[in-house]
């Protein structure tokens, strides 16, 4: 048997197609969401979901997704004191997914614990795709939705995928 036989087999997946691993725990909003990515394919790709915290860090570490969209709200507590420790589970970036009306300041706190970015749930399919490729492609996004109009600010970042 020669070395080369022992070696492990690693397999790359396609640069171009984005993962994403939804946190998510209201059942018909992570199915709504979860079918969107999918029709998707193969520009972006379900990597995997959770329903808690700890299905969430495990299922990170696991998948390791280019793109996390995370439930605000995930089992009615703030997500905020969880944000940093997925930050720190590898090289990808966070969308947080909010209800309307959200607090004021949550996109500064966000951004300061590790997020690139949130949107609303409420917010149509095509600007929920277009926030997901801003984020894995420039690390930044941020968007406001309103009951009158849609402001959308796109910031660039010096975070690198």
């Amino acid at each position: 048997m020669n070395s080369a036989s022992t070696q492990p087999i690693t397999l790359q997946r396609a640069s171009a197609c984005i993962q994403v691993f939804l946190i998510e725990d209201y059942q018909p909003v992570l199915q709504k969401f979860a079918k969107l990515i999918q029709s998707e394919y193969p520009r972006m790709d379900l990597a995997g979901t959770a329903t808690s915290r700890s299905e969430a860090i495990t299922g990170v570490i696991t998948h390791q997704p280019d793109v996390i969209l995370l439930d605000y709200g995930l089992s009615n507590e703030s997500t905020l004191d969880f944000l940093s420790q997925l930050a720190v589970l590898g090289r990808h970036h966070i969308l947080i997914l909010v209800g309307d009306p959200y607090p004021p300041e949550l996109g500064r706190r966000a951004a300061s614990l590790g997020a690139c970015g949130i949107i609303s749930k409420e917010a149509p399919a095509e600007l929920l795709l277009h926030a997901i490729e801003c984020a894995h492609k420039q690390g930044q996004w941020s968007a406001l939705f309103t009951q009158k109009n849609l402001v959308i600010e796109r910031r660039h970042s010096s975070r690198q995928p």
